[in-house]
């Protein structure tokens, strides 16, 4: 499954890519994240319960960067896995430029799914995946201007 989007986010550039890597901020601005900390200089860990369709699950979560440049882009692969209810893994593309108000970010992710997770179907997925891309980029402006 392919997820593409952009957003116009009232930021400067440097001070999303700074907020892109505050662990805490993020965790903040995940719907659903309980833990997300660092464990090297581009690993990640975390846990997020999320409920897609009739499943309820909780994803333990390990996130790498790679190919970064600066203040400019870089890829973010991502496993989870949630016990009997199924995994998730996938990778996204994240390039920031200016803009007049301040910083779009656009992203292009692609996801593969199994266990029950993928027998629920690609629509309802996609669409809680939709949401909780909308709601964590409302929450990190949010948090970006409150810290």
């Amino acid at each position: 499954m392919d997820i593409t989007g952009e957003k116009n986010l009232p930021v400067n550039r440097v001070k999303v890519w700074e907020s892109l890597h505050d662990a805490e901020l993020l965790k903040n601005s995940i719907s659903g994240c309980e833990l997300l900390e660092w464990v090297s200089d581009d690993e990640m860990k975390g846990l997020m319960v999320a409920k897609i369709g009739p499943v309820k699950a909780k994803f333990d979560l390990q996130l790498s960067i790679s190919n970064s440049v600066p203040e400019t882009s870089y890829t973010l692969e991502g496993k989870s896995s949630a016990g009997a209810h199924g995994f998730a893994s996938g990778s996204a593309d994240i390039q920031l430029a200016d803009n007049e108000e301040g910083c779009t970010l656009s992203y292009f992710a692609q996801m593969k799914l199994g266990g029950r997770i993928a027998q629920i179907g690609s629509r309802l997925v996609s669409g809680t995946a939709r949401k909780l891309i909308d709601g964590f980029f409302d929450k990190f402006v949010e948090n970006i201007n409150n810290k």
